[in-house]
């Protein structure tokens, strides 16, 4: 069918008309100038809470670190004065460390992202005119994931594994919002480098005038390039895996001890039911007892000499000695501890409960010894404690003759 020459004008006048109109337009990014501006805030600011948590993870684990060995000194010096008061080993708090990181250290970086979420809030009403509904929905999505990694910065109750579990759930959820808007709207690089030019000078302003009373609290973390944090990055995971595999060798130790000492508690339990079936005090006088138990004593005491001197050998290298010189304190200790358990009449105390306390302690001082000197740090530490408990037994025990352990 042919048309006339008015029917394929009145055509083309129709096509233009829907064209001007937007009849069967495709959904396309926006032309306003404020939505770009916004995604780049928001987009660098989500960048700069995460380098900032990642640096706060590190303050914490550091502190958690320190208190850790705090109380593993406190511990020792429990041995090093055992008839007075030990010396107070002063105890970092973890949660103090890393609320002092926040308020002093970052509180520059942290000044620029308040003052770029306050810019984010002003501009979201020109989005949501800018833009369909769809896309405002991204948009104000993004931003509520962005304010969620940014907020976590500042929740500081929490150990070292959940606050960096709760950071990198929050990097993910952003993550995650920035791939859906990115199906609907990606401003141009122009546009981005605009942004930049236009609110940078704000930002900085933001951290010049932020209140801090540290000398590193320049926004250091803010002026790293994309090199620099990528770097960074890639040493913060290695470090990351390398404390989860101490973790999981820790746990082990952890759960190795319990089994040990779960049936070690059995067998104790045993052998003292067993025992009062011969109990030798029920045979003797009380003066007698105290007779027979002031002999076992002396030779008690002469045998377990050599195990004191090492003990202390090992305590005193055991902090801050090098390995050359911690190894052969660790194996004395363990000649001793095996001496002194071969010897069948050194811990034969005429009294049984003193008897398997004595034995129970010295076997796990043995046990103490041997950790050590395969480095198994962790285990070593769980049988002093258990040598420790041993001895508090065994006094309990004793008390009643006049004698220590």
């Amino acid at each position: 069918m042919k048309l006339s020459r008015c029917a394929l004008t009145l055509l083309g006048t129709t096509a233009v008309l829907g064209a001007a109109l937007g009849c069967g337009r495709q959904a396309s990014a926006p032309a306003g100038t404020e939505t770009p501006e916004v995604f780049t805030l928001i987009q660098d600011n989500e960048a700069l809470c995460a380098r900032i948590a990642k640096a706060a993870g590190a303050q914490l684990k550091s502190a958690e670190q320190e208190q850790k060995r705090a109380r593993d000194a406190a511990y020792e010096a429990r041995y090093k004065y055992p008839s007075e008061r030990p010396p107070a080993v002063p105890e970092a708090d973890p949660h103090a460390v890393l609320q002092r990181y926040i308020d002093e250290t970052a509180a520059a970086d942290l000044a620029a992202v308040d003052r770029a979420s306050e810019l984010i809030r002003g501009l979201m009403p020109k989005v949501q005119e800018e833009n369909s509904q769809e896309v405002a929905q991204a948009f104000q999505a993004l931003v509520r994931s962005q304010d969620q990694v940014c907020q976590r910065i500042r929740t500081t109750q929490y150990s070292v594994s959940n606050f960096d579990d709760g950071v990198q759930y929050n990097v993910r959820n952003y993550e995650d919002a920035k791939a859906k808007l990115a199906a609907l709207y990606t401003p141009q690089d122009t546009e981005i480098q605009f942004a930049r030019r236009k609110y940078d000078p704000l930002l900085a302003a933001a951290r010049a005038n932020a209140p801090s009373h540290a000398s590193d609290a320049s926004g250091a973390i803010a002026k790293m390039s994309p090199e620099q944090y990528a770097r960074e990055r890639q040493e913060w995971q290695a470090t990351q895996d390398f404390q989860a595999r101490q973790q999981a060798e820790h746990e082990a130790a952890v759960n190795r001890y319990r089994e040990r000492e779960e049936g070690e508690k059995a067998m104790a339990r045993q052998k003292l039911a067993s025992s009062f079936n011969g109990d030798p005090r029920s045979s003797l006088s009380p003066e007698r007892m105290q007779q027979t138990m002031q002999t076992w004593y002396a030779t008690y005491t002469a045998r377990i000499a050599p195990v004191r001197t090492a003990l202390a050998g090992y305590l005193s290298v055991r902090k801050g000695g090098t390995n050359e010189e911690i190894q052969p304190a660790c194996q004395e200790l363990l000649n001793a501890t095996s001496a002194l358990l071969a010897d069948r009449t050194a811990l034969a105390s005429p009294d049984p409960a003193a008897a398997g306390a004595l034995k129970k302690a010295y076997s796990s001082l043995r046990d103490c010894a041997q950790s050590c000197s395969t480095a198994q740090n962790a285990e070593a530490i769980y049988h002093l404690a258990d040598f420790e408990n041993g001895i508090r037994a065994a006094a309990a025990a004793l008390q009643p003759y006049s004698i220590k352990p």
